[in-house]
C-alpha cells in the first residue's frame, strides 16, 4: 500500500520494532501486576476441588511434551522463521523480489504480494509436509 508513496519494509520495521518491543514491555509488567496468584485464587481452588483441573496430570504432561517434543512442530516453527528471514531480506534487497517484463517495461512484485506468496508457501509447506 505505501511502496507507491516510496515507504519500504526497512521503513515500517525502524517504526514497529521498537513500539512492539516497548509495547510488549510494558504489557508484561502491567500483567504481572494484576489478578491473584493461584495460591489465593477462589475460581481455581474450586475448579481443583471439583477436578476440571488436575495440577498434578497437567504437570507430567508439560514434563512429558518437554521431554519428547513433536518433531513435526520444531519442522514447522523452522519453516516458519526461515519465511520470516525471507520476508526480511526480500524486504530489505528489493533486487531479490521476483520481477517480470510487461509491454517493455520491468515490473517488480511489491512487498505485500512478497509477503503473501512467500508465507503461503511456508503455510502449504507447513501444513502439507506430514
Amino acid at each position: 500500500m505505501l511502496g507507491g508513496a516510496g515507504i519500504e519494509l526497512k521503513d515500517v520495521m525502524m517504526i514497529c520494532i521498537p513500539a512492539s518491543l516497548i509495547a510488549i514491555l510494558v504489557a508484561a509488567f502491567v500483567q504481572n501486576h494484576i489478578g491473584k496468584e493461584l495460591v489465593d485464587d477462589e475460581v481455581y481452588k474450586e475448579r481443583v476441588a471439583k477436578g476440571i483441573i488436575d495440577p498434578e496430570h497437567d504437570s507430567k504432561l508439560i514434563d512429558e511434551m518437554i521431554k519428547n517434543p513433536n518433531p513435526r512442530a520444531k519442522y514447522a516453527v523452522v519453516a516458519f522463521l526461515l519465511g520470516v528471514l525471507m520476508v526480511v531480506v526480500f524486504g530489505s534487497v528489493p533486487s531479490l523480489r521476483p520481477s517480470f517484463m510487461v509491454d517493455g517495461m520491468l515490473h517488480r512484485v511489491t512487498m505485500p504480494e512478497t509477503i503473501e506468496i512467500v508465507m503461503m508457501s511456508v503455510a502449504a509447506t507447513v501444513i502439507y509436509s506430514r
